[in-house]
């Protein structure tokens, strides 16, 4: 099969009256479209490990602006494709989601005739309360999502009651919209919102959409989304290595090696997360844009401008979410105060009623035992005895 269309996110947002309606909802849905498609049937090589160009995408803003609209036009695309990417939408448990995903594995034929296993898959939420909540297990879904993010082999699991469960080589591309207020509202885990949301790519917009009269679909308007069905198939079909081309090869070296090591006291945890990150989600999404305008597997100049001021972008939104509640600088500091306390120990020994006595002015117990709980989530800490932890880091 050839191509119809010249530029896959050009045509996208062409058929969805971006110009009309200004928002970079349509911009970034359309290219995480373009990442479940692909999932990992194109790669980077990064020595040790392979970068895929599957993303996590996080819509914010209020009623009215268009989150799940305008990411609702994209998934719809998707499964109107004869690809195989499984779609699960709006809530599920963490053991339903291994479970789901270990049904899910596909083989695909490669051009080489040789057979490629995975799991290939989208989880799609059009308004994230209703995925990650008490309910759902909030904390268990992050922390596995926050696992599959960047999984290179088969990721195995073993339930309450002693089954298996293995999901053949995972590949996870999460879709959300949100409210501004439900992640300081519900994600108020420390190393939740640093492991989450700091491997999100987030998205706001503020302000309502306007237009004058309804959209009406055109015969050409359709024409134009069975040619976007019709290449993303083809996208989807594409394989292998990918690779920086000519001059900016250094271009991308210099760049990379200017990225700071240390982001300081005054960085938030989701930004110390995203920033940490910050060269993996520019690759990904200059992959993407390439593969959006040729079927060639070479990142250009142009590729990487166009991704790396869409992921400033969104440094930018997280940056203004990690300032958003002062709760956090608490933890943080807490997290500091049993550093101090450990250093005095040889063995980084801390005893919870001399960490009380020393932060009781800044938090109560009941803030300090979820400091605490949430540290041992990120390995920062153990606990040794009742009343003691010791330091990891």
């Amino acid at each position: 099969m050839q191509r119809r269309l010249k530029n896959w996110i050009d045509s996208y947002l062409h058929f969805t009256r971006y110009e009309e309606s200004p928002t970079r909802f349509h911009l970034w849905t359309a290219i995480t479209i373009l990442s479940a498609a692909v999932n990992r049937n194109c790669w980077m090589s990064r020595g040790y490990y392979k970068t895929f160009p599957n993303l996590y995408v996080l819509f914010i803003g209020p009623s009215g602006v268009g989150k799940s609209t305008s990411s609702g036009i994209g998934v719809e695309i998707l499964r109107e494709t004869s690809l195989s990417i499984n779609i699960y939408k709006d809530s599920i448990t963490s053991p339903a989601l291994m479970q789901f995903m270990s049904q899910s594995k596909v083989v695909c034929d490669l051009s080489d005739g040789r057979l490629q296993e995975k799991t290939p898959v989208l989880i799609y939420a059009s308004e994230l309360g209703n995925l990650l909540s008490i309910r759902t297990g909030v904390r268990e879904l992050t922390l596995l999502l926050t696992e599959l993010f960047n999984k290179q082999g088969d990721h195995e699991d073993t339930t309450i009651s002693r089954q298996k469960i293995k999901i053949t080589k995972p590949c996870v591309t999460f879709f959300a919209c949100c409210f501004p207020g439900w992640i300081d509202e519900e994600l108020t885990s420390v190393a939740l919102r640093s492991g989450f949301l700091g491997r999100m790519l987030t998205v706001q917009e503020s302000a309502k959409r306007h237009r004058k009269e309804e959209i009406i679909l055109s015969e050409e308007d359709w024409k134009v989304r069975t040619d976007l069905i019709h290449d993303l198939e083809i996208i989807g079909a594409l394989y292998g290595e990918m690779f920086f081309e000519g001059q900016m090869k250094q271009k991308w070296k210099d760049w990379y090696m200017k990225q700071p090591l240390e982001f300081g006291q005054e960085a938030g945890i989701e930004v110390e997360g995203f920033s940490s990150r910050k060269a993996q989600f520019v690759q990904r999404v200059a992959m993407l844009h390439s593969l959006a305008r040729k079927d060639s597997h070479e990142v250009s100049k142009e590729d990487f401008d166009f991704s790396l001021q869409l992921v400033e972008g969104c440094e930018r939104t997280i940056r203004t979410l990690g300032a958003v509640n002062p709760k956090y600088d608490k933890y943080q500091k807490v997290l500091i105060k049993i550093r101090e306390l450990a250093n005095t120990n040889s063995e980084g020994f801390v005893d919870l009623s001399v960490l009380m006595r020393k932060v009781g002015w800044l938090v109560d117990k009941k803030m300090l035992e979820e400091c605490l709980e949430q540290l041992e989530l990120e390995g920062r800490i153990k606990r040794v005895k009742l009343r003691t932890y010791q330091v990891l880091d």
